[in-house]
Protein backbone atom coordinates (compact mmCIF):
# COMPACT_ATOMS: atom_id res chain seq x y z
CA UNK A 1 0.00 0.00 0.00
CA UNK A 2 2.89 2.39 0.67
CA UNK A 3 3.86 2.24 -3.00
CA UNK A 4 0.38 2.93 -4.43
CA UNK A 5 1.05 6.63 -5.13
CA UNK A 6 4.16 5.66 -7.06
CA UNK A 7 2.30 3.02 -9.08
CA UNK A 8 -0.52 5.47 -9.86
CA UNK A 9 2.00 7.96 -11.21
CA UNK A 10 3.43 5.20 -13.40
CA UNK A 11 0.02 4.75 -15.00
CA UNK A 12 0.05 8.31 -16.38
CA UNK A 13 1.22 8.64 -19.96
CA UNK A 14 4.98 8.96 -20.03
CA UNK A 15 7.41 9.36 -22.86
CA UNK A 16 9.68 6.83 -21.12
CA UNK A 17 7.02 4.14 -20.46
CA UNK A 18 8.41 3.06 -17.07
CA UNK A 19 5.97 0.17 -16.87
CA UNK A 20 7.75 -1.45 -19.82
CA UNK A 21 11.25 -1.41 -18.35
CA UNK A 22 13.41 -4.33 -19.46
CA UNK A 23 16.84 -5.61 -18.50
CA UNK A 24 19.47 -5.24 -21.23
CA UNK A 25 22.69 -7.31 -21.03
CA UNK A 26 25.48 -5.82 -23.16
CA UNK A 27 28.12 -8.53 -22.94
CA UNK A 28 29.10 -11.74 -21.18
CA UNK A 29 32.67 -11.97 -19.94
CA UNK A 30 34.29 -14.63 -17.81
CA UNK A 31 37.66 -15.25 -16.27
CA UNK A 32 38.96 -18.53 -14.86
CA UNK A 33 40.99 -18.25 -11.64
CA UNK A 34 42.68 -20.97 -9.61
CA UNK A 35 39.72 -21.43 -7.22
CA UNK A 36 36.83 -19.83 -9.09
CA UNK A 37 35.27 -18.58 -12.30
CA UNK A 38 34.17 -14.93 -12.42
CA UNK A 39 31.32 -13.98 -14.77
CA UNK A 40 30.68 -10.28 -15.48
CA UNK A 41 27.53 -8.88 -17.08
CA UNK A 42 27.27 -5.15 -17.84
CA UNK A 43 23.55 -4.28 -17.81
CA UNK A 44 20.96 -1.55 -17.79
CA UNK A 45 17.28 -1.27 -16.94
CA UNK A 46 15.59 0.86 -19.55
CA UNK A 47 12.60 1.12 -21.80
CA UNK A 48 15.01 0.99 -24.72
CA UNK A 49 18.76 0.47 -24.95
CA UNK A 50 19.45 4.22 -25.31
CA UNK A 51 18.19 5.94 -22.14
CA UNK A 52 18.82 3.93 -18.98
CA UNK A 53 17.04 4.12 -15.65
CA UNK A 54 19.74 2.06 -13.91
CA UNK A 55 23.05 0.86 -15.34
CA UNK A 56 25.75 -1.26 -13.79
CA UNK A 57 27.51 -4.58 -13.70
CA UNK A 58 26.56 -7.92 -12.14
CA UNK A 59 29.41 -10.20 -11.09
CA UNK A 60 29.00 -13.88 -10.23
CA UNK A 61 32.02 -15.63 -8.72
CA UNK A 62 31.53 -19.39 -8.59
CA UNK A 63 34.00 -21.23 -6.36
CA UNK A 64 35.29 -24.79 -6.65
CA UNK A 65 33.33 -25.85 -3.56
CA UNK A 66 30.03 -24.83 -5.23
CA UNK A 67 29.54 -21.61 -3.28
CA UNK A 68 28.85 -18.41 -5.16
CA UNK A 69 29.43 -14.71 -4.48
CA UNK A 70 27.06 -12.31 -6.25
CA UNK A 71 27.92 -8.63 -6.34
CA UNK A 72 26.51 -5.66 -8.16
CA UNK A 73 27.52 -2.11 -8.93
CA UNK A 74 24.66 0.08 -10.08
CA UNK A 75 24.06 3.74 -10.85
CA UNK A 76 20.56 5.20 -10.91
CA UNK A 77 20.02 7.98 -13.40
CA UNK A 78 20.39 11.21 -11.42
CA UNK A 79 16.88 12.54 -12.03
CA UNK A 80 15.36 9.24 -10.79
CA UNK A 81 17.23 8.74 -7.49
CA UNK A 82 14.04 9.20 -5.42
CA UNK A 83 11.69 7.53 -7.88
CA UNK A 84 12.43 3.81 -8.23
CA UNK A 85 9.83 1.88 -6.20
CA UNK A 86 11.56 -1.52 -6.22
CA UNK A 87 14.96 -2.91 -7.05
CA UNK A 88 16.52 -6.26 -6.17
CA UNK A 89 16.97 -9.94 -6.93
CA UNK A 90 14.36 -12.60 -7.42
CA UNK A 91 15.44 -16.20 -6.87
CA UNK A 92 12.88 -18.80 -7.88
CA UNK A 93 13.33 -22.07 -6.00
CA UNK A 94 11.31 -25.25 -5.92
CA UNK A 95 8.70 -25.80 -3.20
CA UNK A 96 10.78 -28.37 -1.32
CA UNK A 97 12.05 -25.76 1.14
CA UNK A 98 9.73 -25.38 4.10
CA UNK A 99 11.73 -23.44 6.70
CA UNK A 100 13.78 -20.25 6.75
CA UNK A 101 16.36 -19.53 9.44
CA UNK A 102 17.74 -15.98 9.48
CA UNK A 103 19.56 -13.32 11.50
CA UNK A 104 17.71 -10.03 11.18
CA UNK A 105 14.62 -8.15 12.30
CA UNK A 106 11.55 -10.07 13.40
CA UNK A 107 9.56 -11.95 14.46
CA UNK A 108 6.90 -10.07 12.44
CA UNK A 109 7.36 -8.58 8.97
CA UNK A 110 9.56 -5.50 8.85
CA UNK A 111 10.22 -2.80 6.28
CA UNK A 112 12.55 0.20 6.20
CA UNK A 113 9.76 2.50 7.41
CA UNK A 114 8.86 0.34 10.43
CA UNK A 115 12.06 -1.45 11.32
CA UNK A 116 12.24 -0.02 14.85
CA UNK A 117 9.17 -2.00 15.92
CA UNK A 118 10.98 -5.34 15.55
CA UNK A 119 13.80 -7.11 17.40
CA UNK A 120 17.16 -8.04 15.89
CA UNK A 121 17.68 -11.74 16.57
CA UNK A 122 17.98 -15.20 15.00
CA UNK A 123 14.66 -16.67 13.87
CA UNK A 124 13.51 -20.04 12.54
CA UNK A 125 10.13 -19.79 10.78
CA UNK A 126 8.05 -21.99 8.48
CA UNK A 127 7.74 -20.36 5.04
CA UNK A 128 3.93 -20.64 5.27
CA UNK A 129 4.06 -18.51 8.43
CA UNK A 130 5.85 -15.66 6.63
CA UNK A 131 2.81 -14.97 4.42
CA UNK A 132 0.03 -12.82 5.88
CA UNK A 133 -3.44 -12.85 4.31
CA UNK A 134 -4.33 -9.17 4.14
CA UNK A 135 -7.92 -8.20 3.29
CA UNK A 136 -6.63 -6.73 0.02
CA UNK A 137 -4.18 -9.27 -1.49
CA UNK A 138 -0.66 -7.86 -1.49
CA UNK A 139 2.95 -8.77 -0.89
CA UNK A 140 3.76 -9.55 2.74
CA UNK A 141 6.35 -11.20 4.94
CA UNK A 142 9.40 -9.04 4.29
CA UNK A 143 12.23 -9.25 6.80
CA UNK A 144 14.54 -6.21 6.88
CA UNK A 145 18.17 -5.73 7.95
CA UNK A 146 19.06 -9.41 7.45
CA UNK A 147 22.70 -10.50 7.72
CA UNK A 148 22.20 -14.12 6.63
CA UNK A 149 19.46 -16.61 5.86
CA UNK A 150 19.18 -20.34 5.28
CA UNK A 151 16.37 -22.07 3.43
CA UNK A 152 16.19 -25.72 4.33
CA UNK A 153 14.35 -28.99 4.22
CA UNK A 154 15.63 -32.17 5.88
CA UNK A 155 19.07 -30.62 6.60
CA UNK A 156 19.60 -29.73 2.93
CA UNK A 157 19.52 -26.08 2.01
CA UNK A 158 20.78 -22.82 0.60
CA UNK A 159 22.50 -20.03 2.53
CA UNK A 160 22.65 -16.34 1.61
CA UNK A 161 24.98 -13.89 3.34
CA UNK A 162 24.85 -10.12 2.86
CA UNK A 163 25.16 -6.71 4.41
CA UNK A 164 21.76 -5.78 5.81
CA UNK A 165 19.43 -6.97 3.04
CA UNK A 166 15.67 -7.47 3.00
CA UNK A 167 14.10 -10.77 1.96
CA UNK A 168 10.76 -12.41 1.46
CA UNK A 169 10.34 -16.19 1.17
CA UNK A 170 6.99 -17.25 -0.24
CA UNK A 171 5.39 -19.96 -2.34
CA UNK A 172 3.66 -17.15 -4.27
CA UNK A 173 5.13 -14.60 -6.64
CA UNK A 174 4.02 -10.96 -6.49
CA UNK A 175 2.15 -11.58 -9.77
CA UNK A 176 0.29 -14.54 -8.22
CA UNK A 177 -0.93 -12.45 -5.31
Amino acid sequence: DNEMSIFKSLERPSSENYRYTKTHIYSFDYKENKNSVVISLPFSFSTDAKRYLVKGEMTYEIFNDGSMKISQKADVREDLENYLPRYGFLFKLNHNYDTVNYLGLGPRESYIDRKYSEIYNEYNIAIDDLFFKYERPQESGSRFDTKWLKLKQDNIGIALIGEGFSFNASYYTVDNI
